[in-house]
């Protein structure tokens, strides 16, 4: 994998000094030429320091959130893949409490489509392949919980040969592991990462998400990925949305889609 193939991103909301060990830790582990970052609490963001420390940080304040609003881990997922894939084939997406280790791109074989490691979408390598024959997260969940079990479960449903997956969710998935989970590490839940987590997205996932994921797949998450449903139907209603119809047009214009 080359530097100019990739762009990381990372999605922020309040936790600066994660953030900050984020983007060191990513910085160490790969020459990456592209790191963007979503700060969806604009008015917290340290910029000056991780503008002075790291020269390759891009930052995109997320204007239209208020600092006290849940907002949607789905809609900055697609954020991060459609200013990606005009360019690049590959869209790394990060959580901000990351600790990443070099040598994890030597793990990338370009056997797979897409990556995910350790857990959830803590970290998510999306080729532009991947994308095509998946599309976008879907944004009918509102918060952190649901979005990248749906989207993990329609990966499985579309091409599951390309997928490498290693998830430790209560079900324990390894599905053509590479390894990945020794390089991507999840910050310990301490300070500021526990007090967000506990303050904005556990009082909400039930009703914003793990609802409408019953509503979407008629069976509970954790009963599917546990039991290994992956065959299982969307209810009627629940189609996918192309959520960017003239991003999905002009990559058809470009003949990368």
């Amino acid at each position: 994998m080359r530097p100019d193939e990739i762009s990381l991103w990372i999605v922020n909301f309040q936790r600066q000094e994660a953030l900050y060990n984020t983007v060191k830790g990513w910085l160490s582990s790969f020459p990456f030429e592209e790191v963007n970052i979503i700060a969806n609490d604009p008015g917290g963001i340290h910029r000056l320091k991780l503008e002075i420390d790291f020269p390759q940080v891009k930052i995109w304040p997320n204007i239209f959130r208020s600092s006290w609003e849940t907002g949607s881990i789905a809609w900055c997922w697609n954020q991060c893949m459609r200013h990606t894939f005009e360019r690049k084939r590959w869209c790394l997406m990060s959580q901000d409490d990351v600790l990443a280790a070099p040598g994890w791109d030597k793990l990338i074989s370009g056997g797979y489509w897409t990556y995910i490691a350790p857990v959830g979408d803590v970290v998510q390598l999306q080729s532009i392949e991947g994308f095509n024959h998946i599309g976008w997260f879907d944004e009918r969940f509102r918060a952190i919980g649901g979005p990248e079990a749906d989207y993990l479960l329609r990966m499985m449903q579309a091409y599951p040969t390309r997928l490498s997956a290693h998830d430790e969710h209560v079900w324990q998935m390894r599905h053509n592991d590479v390894g990945l989970s020794d390089f991507w590490k999840p910050s310990p839940r301490a300070g500021e990462v526990a007090a967000t987590r506990a303050q904005y997205n556990v009082p909400y996932a039930d009703k914003e998400c793990f609802e409408r994921w019953n509503a979407k797949w008629g069976v509970h998450v954790d009963t599917l990925f546990c039991n290994r449903m992956y065959g299982v139907r969307r209810v009627p209603g629940w189609e996918e949305i192309d959520w960017y119809p003239s991003f999905t047009r002009r990559l058809k214009e470009m003949g990368r889609l």
